[in-house]
């Protein structure tokens, strides 16, 4: 069970800063909480809700980020309400 704890951004970015519409954006939680698929607006923004556990508390953590079926997170993390990241295209 989990409840919805506020969003966090990712923004999909060129080689050159611009922003990429259209990229598949996926965030991993774990096995148990499965994966969220979202798709880059036009200036290359998504946006994800974040989930807390009911029980055991706290935010259930991003394993992986993956942009077009790459993989571009290299460590798990925790996002909070509000907080934006930004890839670069692989």
């Amino acid at each position: 069970m989990s409840r919805d704890a506020g969003s966090f951004y990712i923004r999909v970015v060129d080689k050159h800063g611009y922003g990429v519409r259209g990229a598949t954006v996926k965030c991993a939680y774990g096995s148990l909480s499965g994966v969220g698929t979202r798709y880059t607006d036009r200036d290359g923004w998504t946006e994800f809700t974040i989930v807390e556990e009911l029980i055991g508390g706290g935010a259930i953590r991003i394993r992986a980020v993956r942009i077009n079926g790459e993989q571009v997170s290299s460590h798990s993390f925790s996002p909070k309400d509000g907080e934006t990241f930004s890839f670069t295209l692989p």
